[in-house]
């Protein structure tokens, strides 16, 4: 374990970790914060790659063990506070690499995001595909940012549990479907049968679509079968989050 002090807000580590609240910044670097005990001890123990772990001073003192192999930094309060997010920081953060862009799949069942924007239903579907034993979590093109503080708080460290597949378009799910993916589509119209009623395979992808507009027509125009979840309030919709993780259960209990 190598440990290392830093006082000034002019350190360029430092400087470099508060330009990680802004994903040019996380993309450019290819690095992002990961806030919060719980949250950084997942980042670390899932064996994550992490480039360091800082913390307050008063927090070294009576640090995790699972922190012991990791690049140390101890910071004052009033700078920690600067490189975070939330208001009130726990006094430990984990410096993780972003991941490399593989966008190769080889499980069952996968989740599909088309353009989801909130931060908290990303948060949520990533936390629910990990409980409900899917084997990943993909986000098209016009999603919120993964790797974004609200998205890592809101997955609970799911996000380092699950594989996560970002930036793809209607044509690389084209592919996985002429690879032998089944793809159910999340729709509510005349020809949609209600989830239980639908297929099943052993390799599929479920896709959910956009907060407002739901899935594109792109998607749509691909799906082998469209499926929605039977409503018997006087509700519309589900939020996003709770629609996937409806589904994903309901998914589980097929399997």
């Amino acid at each position: 374990m190598e440990v290392k002090h830093i006082s000034s807000a002019e350190n360029e580590y430092i400087k470099t970790l508060v330009k990680l609240k802004d994903r040019k910044y996380r993309e450019r670097f290819g690095l992002f914060i990961v806030e919060g005990e719980r949250s950084a001890r997942d980042a670390v123990s899932s064996g994550f790659p992490v480039d360091s772990v800082v913390m307050t001073e008063s927090y070294f003192e009576r640090r995790d063990n699972v922190f012991s192999e990791q690049n140390i930094i101890t910071v004052p309060d009033k700078l920690f506070k600067a490189l975070c997010d939330t208001k009130t920081p726990q006094g430990v953060l984990a410096v993780a690499k972003l991941p490399e862009g593989n966008r190769e799949i080889s499980g069952k069942t996968y989740i599909c995001c088309d353009c989801i924007q909130d931060p908290g239903n990303a948060g949520t579907i990533i936390r629910s595909a990990d409980a409900f034993g899917f084997d990943g979590v993909i986000f098209m093109k016009g999603s919120v940012d993964v790797f974004s503080p609200k998205v890592i708080r809101s997955s609970m460290g799911s996000v380092f549990h699950i594989p996560v597949i970002t930036d793809v378009d209607a044509k690389w799910l084209n592919a996985k479907k002429q690879e032998g993916y089944f793809l159910s589509v999340t729709a509510l119209h005349r020809d949609s049968v209600a989830l239980r009623c639908g297929t099943f395979t052993d390799q599929q992808i479920f896709v959910i679509g956009n907060e407002g507009n739901g899935v594109s027509d792109a998607v749509l125009s691909m799906a082998d079968e469209t499926v929605h979840i039977p409503m018997q309030g006087s509700a519309e919709s589900l939020n996003a989050g709770v629609a996937a993780s409806v589904l994903m259960y309901e998914v589980s209990c097929h399997g």
